[in-house]
Order: C-alpha cells, then structure tokens, then sequence
C-alpha cells in the first residue's frame, strides 16, 4: 500500500500539478515517512507558492504603473511563461523583471518603497534589486548590464500590449522577445568566461543556464515563426559591435540546434565581421576553434602562457604571503615550506568568531576553513579541496575534503591539524607526495585559496577571503599562485 502510495506521489511530483501539490503536502507531510518524498513536496510547494506570488505581485505592479502612466516592459518571468506556455505561472522563475524607461523610472522606484520595498544592492547601474519578505522585483534602467555595451534602442522601441487573464500588461514584440533572449544569454555566457573559469573547467565554460535558455529559444521559434522578421532580426545583431565570443557563442547555439535560425541568415551572421575579445587577447585563440572542448595541448599552452605573462610572483620552496579582506575583520598569514618531497602549508587566521560545523556536516557554506583549488597543467587536472576543521571530543581534527568526487581524502595523501589560538586558529596542512603522484602533478601546480568565514549565529558563510589581485573583477576573483614543488 505504502509503495502504491509512494508512487503516486512521485508522479504527482513529476507533472509538478499547480493545484495538487501544495494540498497533498499539507494532508501529507505528517503521515509520509520517505524523506525524499517529503523534502521534493517541500520544494515543489515553495515553487509553486514562488510562481503564484511573482504573478499576483506583478498584476499589483503593472496595474499601478498602467495608472501612474509609467512606461515600462516586463522581461523574461511570467511574460516568456504566458508566450511559451500560455500560463504565466508555468514557468518557474526566482525574481520579477520590469525595465522602466528613463523619464519614468524615479516614479516607479517611489512606487515600490510606498510598497514597502526595499532596495537591497548597492550597484544599480543595471537595475535596483526590491525585495520584501515574500519576494524580489528588479527594476531595470537598463534591459541589459550596461558592462555589455549592447545598444537597446531596437529592444526598447518595440514595445507591446498583451492581455494576460484580462490584465494589461506590457512586453516586448515577438520578434524583439527573441533577440532579448540571444542577448541575455550571449550577456550569462560572456560573463561566465575568465581564467579561473578555464582552469576549473579545463576549458571554455557553458553557462550554467545554457541549455535550458537555448530550449526557450527553440520553443519560441517554433511558436511563433509566422511573427519573426528575420530580416530584423539579422539587421539588429549585426547592427551590434560584438566581439569574437559572440561568433563562438552563436555557433555552439547553431550546434545544437541546426534549423533554430535560417540559414541564410545563420551563414551572414557567421560570416559577419567580429572584433577581438578584449578582457583577454589570449582567448582567441581558443574561440576561433569553436569548439568548448578544447585539446589539452591549447589549454595547457593558454594557462601557462597567460600565467607567466600576468604574474611575476612564482614561489619557490619558501614564501610568505598576508592577506586581508575589505574590513579587517578576517586576515590570514600564508605560509608555505618544502620537506623532502611533501608540501607544508601553514594559515595563521585572524578571526573573532571561529565556527566550525558538526562532525558530519561537509558543506562548505556552514564552516570556517580553507579551500585549497589544485590546477595542473602536466596533465590536466582541476581538484577543489576544503579543509574542515571538526571538534572531537576535547580535540581538533581536520578532515580533507574532495568537492568533486563528495568523499574525504586518505592521510596517506593529505594530513592536517588545527589549533585554536588568541587570535582565532591555526592549520597545518601537508601536501604528501603520493597526493602529487596521484594528481600527476610533475614540476609545478597553481593553488588558489579561499578562506571561508562563518557566523556562529547562523551558522553560515558571511564572507571569504580570497588570494587575489588588485584590480580583479567580480566574475574572475581568485589569482591562482605558480608553486614549484622541483627545481
């Protein structure tokens, strides 16, 4: 009876019924021993919950700016949901996305802190970020981040009126809809690609959002192809200044779904003129290959030369190193020595407020301690390693961690200690040799290091702090230091 009943219920999951779930939760939750069950009803219920709220918050927002006269354009959200699937609570989305025109956007912001909204980000170049206890409604100055520099005029001016469940709400044209979605996934992809992105993935990164994105795509296309004016279409893209990445981007698209665009119009696009990709002129040459899969030769070839290239600070058996966050609240000393064929590291860590996680908590978002990402170039190979500290009785033992494969690592290729102290704890950590045989590490590796700092009234990370350098940017944080572990 139970396994008939267990079925049932992964079924009603798996058709994710709007109306069903949230009741079959509440009759439910008390009686269901399966924890699985239980915690995929938890989600499928706050999803749904999420989805009805976004819409009804929404009709409450485009009323007023209706009223207000305020100018404005949903995106992406309840509006792509009502155009892929005629409902727009289908769709499963985390935010509201509005862009306002400029001359009406004070107007609106007033609007929303009179609805109790508060702005929560500080950089609102792109958009404000409101939320309240139920929801988040990012108002957009620009439909796109401006660090894009995408020209919106063609997005902006093909404005139009939908009737959504008898409601008036703003959208953009069919044809226009499109393109937005090239371009905010080319802005996620583009966004995605960094050096540490290449080493971790030992290539070019996928957007974790590509496929899904690009199936909306393919969905709209389907839908509507009697609407599209390819012509435009072609004519706005190209009219952009795009650079080689977008090309590299607009094939792998094409890649995986041939007959998605024209191919008249695939082929101009293709054979269009594209500037070089100027956050790193070293990337081109791997975006000239089309192909995220690069051979081990060129990634190795672009680690290593880029490296050398970008940094003079190669340590070699002994080195010091002390670095601090924004408020100096968490500093750490680094300190790293050779001993016969092993590695010692040492971290000094400065904080107020050590918290370390239960004996077998492994995740790294609800402990202090160091992350340690191993690149290897020899032959490639990426590993994220996160050092727990952990009480034992009236002791400190520390377990190493392999974020990757989910499994602790054997003393035989990773030992470490802690102690605490007055100014926060110490941790040891020694690289063994059999860890370097098995990583196939020969002469030299790059180490990136995170320092992660928690709370302990919430048991959860606040803050880290990172190796990095100077003027790095936001989606390419960590500097990856050269260690020479043979002469």
């Amino acid at each position: 009876m139970f396994d008939d009943k267990k079925k049932a219920l992964k079924d009603i999951i798996e058709k994710r019924n709007n109306m069903i779930i949230p009741n079959i939760y509440k009759l439910n939750q008390q009686h269901i021993k399966d924890k699985e069950i239980v915690d995929n009803l938890k989600i499928q219920n706050s999803c749904n919950f999420l989805k009805n709220y976004n819409y009804s918050m929404l009709k409450k927002i485009c009323l007023a700016f209706n009223e207000l006269s305020i100018k404005y354009i949903v995106l992406k959200g309840c509006m792509l949901s009502y155009l892929l699937y005629d409902d727009p609570t289908y769709r499963i989305s985390s935010d509201i996305d509005i862009f306002v025109y400029p001359d009406h956007l004070n107007l609106a912001i007033k609007y929303m802190q009179q609805c109790g909204f508060i702005i929560s980000n500080t950089d609102v170049s792109h958009h404000y970020v409101f939320k309240n206890k139920k929801c988040s409604v990012e108002i957009h100055q620009n439909i796109l981040n401006p660090l894009m520099c995408i020209n919106e005029d063609y997005l902006r001016s093909n404005l139009k009126e939908y009737c959504i469940k008898g409601n008036k709400i703003y959208g953009m044209t069919i044809t226009a809809t499109l393109i937005h979605l090239f371009y905010h996934l080319y802005m996620h992809s583009y966004m995605s690609v960094s050096h540490y992105s290449i080493i971790k993935n030992g290539g070019l990164p996928r957007s974790k959002t590509l496929v899904y994105r690009i199936y909306e795509i393919v969905l709209l296309v389907n839908k509507y192809k009697e609407f599209i004016d390819w012509l435009e279409f072609y004519d706005e893209i190209s009219s952009q200044n795009f650079n080689v990445y977008f090309k590299f981007f607009l094939a792998e698209i094409i890649r995986y779904f041939p007959k998605i665009i024209p191919p008249v119009c695939a082929i101009k696009l293709l054979a269009n003129k594209y500037h070089e990709y100027e956050k790193n002129t070293k990337l081109n040459k791997l975006f000239h290959q089309y192909d995220f899969a690069c051979s081990d030769v060129s990634i190795r070839n672009y680690i290593d030369e880029n490296w050398s290239q970008e940094n003079s600070n190669i340590i070699q058996n002994i080195n010091n190193y002390v670095f601090k966050d924004n408020n100096d609240c968490l500093s750490a000393e680094f300190e790293i020595t050779k001993d016969d064929n092993d590695l010692n590291l040492l971290f000094k860590i400065c904080d107020e407020d050590v918290s370390f996680s239960g004996l077998n908590d492994f995740d790294t978002l609800q402990s202090d301690g160091v992350h340690l990402l191993f690149c290897n170039t020899y032959k490639y190979s990426y590993s994220s390693i996160f050092l727990f500290p952990k009480l034992l009785g009236d002791m400190y033992t520390v377990y190493a961690y392999d974020c990757i494969l989910n499994e602790i690592i054997e003393d035989r290729f990773i030992e470490a200690s802690c102690e605490t102290t007055s100014y926060g704890y110490d941790l040891r950590i020694t690289l063994k040799n059999e860890f370097f045989c098995n990583k196939k590490i020969n002469k030299f590796f790059y180490l990136g290091v995170i320092i992660s700092n928690c709370k302990k009234d919430c048991e959860r990370r606040v803050s880290s702090l990172m190796h990095t350098e100077l003027e790095c940017q936001w989606f390419d944080p960590t500097h990856f230091i050269k260690i020479e572990i043979k002469n």
